[in-house]
């Protein structure tokens, strides 16, 4: 199930996937508990990581939905088992490695404790990175239209 997990990860890098989701789409016996579990051990390994949703209350980001993120773009990439130039045809699949280098490096920040990293979504607004560091909040918006228009 870890294995699947990360696949799963590397394939949905840059989305957000409740833990029911996930479980369904592995079609294994487990349970959201033990995929929690999964993503930290993966995060701990530098593979894959879940965002938690920004929030005021912490207690509410424990419990929110991950954003996946894999740490190095190489891993969407192995996994999608396409070309350079094949990947850069495919727009979107163009924008999702895109999006997922900012987070990597974003992440890999967070990891060596240099920000917090979240990403935060309300209804069809979505933010895809919030980093915050000390008092210091900054985020960007959603790039996935702008890459899709090809900017």
């Amino acid at each position: 199930m870890l294995r699947r997990l990360f696949e799963l990860g590397c394939r949905y890098s840059g989305h957000v996937l409740s833990y029911t989701k996930m479980v369904g789409q592995l079609q294994d016996a487990g349970n959201a508990t033990t995929l929690a579990h999964y993503l930290e051990l993966l995060g701990g390994a530098g593979l894959l990581t879940g965002l938690a949703k920004f929030a005021g209350a912490p207690a509410r980001q424990k419990a929110s939905t991950p954003g996946l993120q894999v740490l190095n773009t190489a891993l969407m990439t192995a996994q999608a088992g396409i070309s350079v130039g094949e990947a850069k045809e495919d727009r979107q699949f163009w924008g999702r490695l895109v999006e997922s280098a900012i987070g990597a490096h974003l992440a890999n920040a967070a990891a060596v404790g240099q920000c917090e990293l979240f990403y935060w979504r309300d209804r069809n607004r979505e933010v895809d990175f919030v980093a915050r560091a000390g008092r210091s909040l900054t985020a960007q918006p959603c790039l996935s239209p702008l890459l899709r228009a090809g900017y």
